[in-house]
């Protein structure tokens, strides 16, 4: 069972975040489904889109990004199990 508020979570970035990617978590079944968190997102007053992984969240990103632009600030927040994956995937997982 998951005892986060997730609304309450996404409304401190409601000034500040254009765009919001949910994505699955590997290694924990306390991860919420992408779909699910998009919906709290949504009801925090955000745009979310749900994706299959943060590589598609990261391709997603580079999508809205217009010639021109500078290179927008990416927050990766959520667990530490998230954090985890995205080290991994960067190759860059502490000792």
């Amino acid at each position: 069972i998951n005892t986060k508020d997730q609304v309450g979570y996404f409304k401190a970035f409601a000034d500040i975040a254009q765009y919001v990617f949910t994505v699955p978590i590997n290694g924990t079944d306390a991860a919420i489904d992408p779909v699910v968190l998009a919906h709290a997102v949504f009801d925090a007053g955000l745009v979310a889109a749900p994706t299959s992984s943060i590589e598609e969240a990261l391709e997603e990103l580079n999508k809205r990004i217009l010639p021109g632009q500078p290179a927008p600030r990416i927050l990766i927040g959520g667990s530490l199990y998230l954090a985890g994956n995205a080290l991994a995937l960067n190759g860059t997982v502490p000792q």
